[in-house]
């Protein structure tokens, strides 16, 4: 595994998680180490929400697994097997609801992985439902989802600057029990400098069954390209993502075919791909011939990766570096930046108080600054 040219390296604990959650040991033979199970390793399966995916594959090994670290992990796996228990039970309640009132919808992401990649309850951590419908009938869905006591929510506070600021692709928020269902209308927003219309996109939908439950999903191509760039904008935009999605990203990437079909996708869209196929050959989720001639990833993505492993301690400067600037020069420059960015530094004394009760707003803002440099 080649490194970038970037002074950290990818922690050993981290490589073997990864290499166990692809599936590509050779577990059942004697290229399988159990001694990798320890307690570094379960604290950064929990990080990197990849405890499902270890658990099911040491499965078959697991009595040469320590007894006190297979049951952490063995709890770990039980966890993300309620909560997406729940969720497919509130999937199911919506499918009815749309179903009946007849809006064309599909799944994205994570419910959308369950019922066609994974199809196993307890592999994936799901933390909420990700529903796209045309957009002449958003309108129809918030009205039908508050007839049927869930609580809706036109604007969210989102903890990434590109979610806060940028809302137009999913424009409402349903709740119920405490569990999300979040609307989208277009799979990003166009001021990313992503263009692909809903209606196309539901036009060539598909219906899905699993365990006695059907759902629609997106064509094979559609998803596999909206798993990639959305992992893509969370690793330009900031620190939020799940460690997760790149394993998502190679279980579904063959559907694009990427190194035959490259030149059906504009030039600005290949170079996000290759962004991403670039940290997956160093994470080693990828071959190096899978692209020889990738674009290689800005610095800062392998930086956020690290960060969010807790591989590094950043120093002051590489805070400001890969973390300060590139949150607040996130686009080519325009006036529409303008209002974006004095917000982001002087946010209304509303939203910056909610994050900061009883604090005047010079202590608040002060409190703020430090989200550029926290601690995951």
């Amino acid at each position: 595994m080649s490194s970038p040219k970037f002074p950290f390296q990818l922690p050993e604990v981290s490589k073997q998680l990864f290499m166990l959650a692809a599936n590509t040991y050779s577990i059942e033979n004697t290229t399988f180490d159990p001694k990798i199970i320890s307690a570094p390793f379960i604290k950064q399966a929990v990080l990197s929400h990849l405890s499902g995916f270890a658990y099911h594959n040491l499965s078959p090994v697991k009595e040469n697994v320590d007894p006190k670290l297979w049951k952490q992990l063995e709890l770990q796996y039980v966890q993300v097997l309620q909560g997406n228990h729940q969720f497919l039970n509130l999937h199911q309640q919506m499918v009815a609801l749309l179903e009946t009132n007849e809006i064309q919808f599909a799944v994205l992401k994570g419910l959308d992985l369950l019922f066609r990649t994974y199809r196993e309850e307890g592999i994936r951590h799901i933390s909420d439902i990700d529903l796209l419908i045309l957009p002449e009938d958003l309108q129809k869905v918030t009205d039908l989802f508050k007839a049927n006591g869930f609580k809706c929510k036109q604007s969210i506070d989102k903890s990434s600057f590109h979610e806060k600021h940028y809302q137009l692709h999913a424009p409402l928020q349903a709740s119920l029990n405490g569990q999300n269902i979040d609307v989208h209308v277009l799979l990003f927003d166009t001021f990313l400098g992503f263009h692909f219309p809903t209606k196309p996109l539901l036009d060539k939908r598909l219906q899905m069954e699993w365990v006695q439950q059907h759902t629609y999903v997106l064509a094979p191509n559609d998803a596999a390209l909206f798993n990639l760039l959305h992992l893509y904008v969370h690793l330009d935009k900031g620190n939020h993502f799940k460690m997760s999605s790149f394993i998502d990203v190679q279980k579904t990437m063959s559907a694009l075919d990427y190194p035959n079909n490259k030149a059906q996708y504009p030039k600005p869209i290949q170079a996000k791909i290759e962004y991403v196929i670039d940290c997956m050959v160093w994470l080693g989720l990828l071959e190096h011939d899978f692209l020889p001639q990738r674009k290689k990833a800005p610095a800062r993505y392998f930086f956020y990766l690290l960060f969010f492993l807790q591989a590094i301690q950043p120093t002051f400067g590489q805070t400001l570096r890969y973390k300060f600037f590139p949150r607040l020069f996130l686009y080519q420059f325009s006036w529409k930046t303008l209002p974006l960015l004095f917000h982001e530094v002087f946010p209304s004394k509303r939203y910056l108080l909610n994050g900061a009760p009883n604090s005047s707003y010079l202590g608040a803002w002060l409190k703020r600054l430090k989200h550029f440099t926290r601690k995951k």
